[in-house]
């Protein structure tokens, strides 16, 4: 494929050739550790009395940096992680892409194992600063080259490479398109296609992201998609999701807002799927820090505060209230969706307190750390509460 693409950039040439790197700049190597140490108490809320739980994970990454020529550049990248929940060291291949600039006119193409990151992250992330196997793809992207454009859009044709993306073998298609409307809002439009084959799941995901910033200095945005498909044993999936964030900026600093999300959940008929799927979710981002509910049959309704302490640090206050969408199916893990076994009908599934603080010691230095207390609802299996803790650190160069 690499050859091919070779091959065609050879007779195409831009209306203007963009600058060529300077030799010295050519080849350019990167280097990322990352490290994480949480400790939760009680451990797993789907079982009494499971005591506690302690995970320490490491991750190291080498990247090569290539400039071929004015139009073509690649990048290389292996990363090995180690885990004290793990029988041994893990070691992957988590990019290998080349990129074409302008290879048709004003468009781009990228070919080989990318990462994928779109609008805030909600249906589709790497997760790369949080997963230790971010979320990598195989495959062709076309995507929109003209950075001055008020519309930027990609289209891309996938396999899973790595990550949560591969457990089920995942095929991933599907177009993304950024619209700046004006400079106070903002659009953004995902149709996506997932085939999980070893679930025989066929998932359709449509869904729109308006967001913007008014007069009165209120950052806003609403979100909703559409989910249509078939399931496993051939269920007609039909599901939906629902988020309106508010977000205002006080005297001193401070910043306070709410956060309301909704995700369907199944009902009692036995031919159809009504429980939405949160794609590849940046997971720690959403509902919750302490990453207890994945975005699936989950009503959140949350309160949010923070204030920079520095200019390149800042702490943050939250508070989730959760509950059930659907008092006939259950609640669901943030990460692989197993449910927690509920047999209760009750809706409140519980309270979540976070207190963290991010921010960077130097350029290459970066610090995320903090605390969450969770406090159990009538619905969950066990009325223990959980409190967890945990300091996260990246450095690259």
């Amino acid at each position: 494929m690499l050859t091919a693409l070779l091959i065609l950039t050879s007779f195409q040439e831009p209306e203007t050739a963009p600058a060529s790197a300077p030799e010295s700049r050519r080849f350019a190597f990167e280097a990322e550790l990352m490290g994480r140490g949480e400790f939760r108490d009680h451990g797993d809320l789907s079982t009494a009395d499971s005591g506690s739980s302690d995970r320490l994970r490491l991750r190291a990454a080498v990247g090569l940096r290539a400039h071929l020529n004015a139009y073509m550049s690649a990048f290389a990248e292996v990363g090995a992680t180690y885990g004290n929940t793990e029988d041994h060291a893990t070691g992957d291949l988590m990019h290998l892409y080349v990129d074409l600039e302008r290879a048709f006119g004003t468009w781009d193409m990228r070919a080989g194992r990318s990462e994928m990151d779109l609008g805030d992250g909600r249906l589709v992330a790497s997760s790369r600063y949080w997963q230790f196997e971010p979320n990598a793809f195989d495959g062709l992207w076309i995507s929109e080259g003209k950075e001055h454009e008020r519309v930027q859009w990609q289209a891309w044709l996938t396999t899973a490479g790595t990550g949560q993306a591969n457990v089920y073998d995942d095929t991933f298609a599907g177009f993304y398109a950024d619209w700046t409307i004006d400079k106070t809002q903002a659009l953004d439009a995902y149709v996506l296609l997932r085939n999980q084959d070893e679930l025989n799941v066929l998932e359709f995901t449509v869904a729109l992201r308006y967001h913007g910033l008014t007069r009165n200095g209120l950052d806003w945005s609403v979100f909703g998609a559409a989910q249509d498909g078939d399931q496993v044993d051939d269920r007609e999936l039909w599901a939906q999701a629902f988020v309106l964030t508010l977000e205002k900026e006080l005297e001193f600093d401070n910043h306070v807002g709410m956060e309301f999300g909704f995700a369907t959940g199944n009902d009692e008929k036995p031919n159809d799927f009504k429980r939405f799927t949160p794609v590849y979710i940046d997971q720690h981002r959403f509902n919750g820090r302490a990453d207890i509910f994945g975005f699936a049959n989950l009503v959140d309704l949350a309160l949010t505060y923070w204030r920079p302490l520095t200019r390149s640090w800042s702490w943050h206050l939250d508070l989730h209230n959760f509950w059930r969408a659907n008092n006939s199916d259950d609640a669901y893990t943030a990460y692989g969706l197993a449910p927690y076994g509920i047999s209760s009908g009750s809706s409140a599934l519980g309270t979540e307190f976070d207190l963290y603080a991010e921010g960077r010691i130097n350029e290459s230095l970066s610090v995320d750390c903090g605390a969450a207390y969770f406090m159990s609802g009538s619905a969950m299996p066990t009325d223990d509460d959980q409190v967890w803790f945990f300091l996260g650190a990246t450095y690259g160069f």
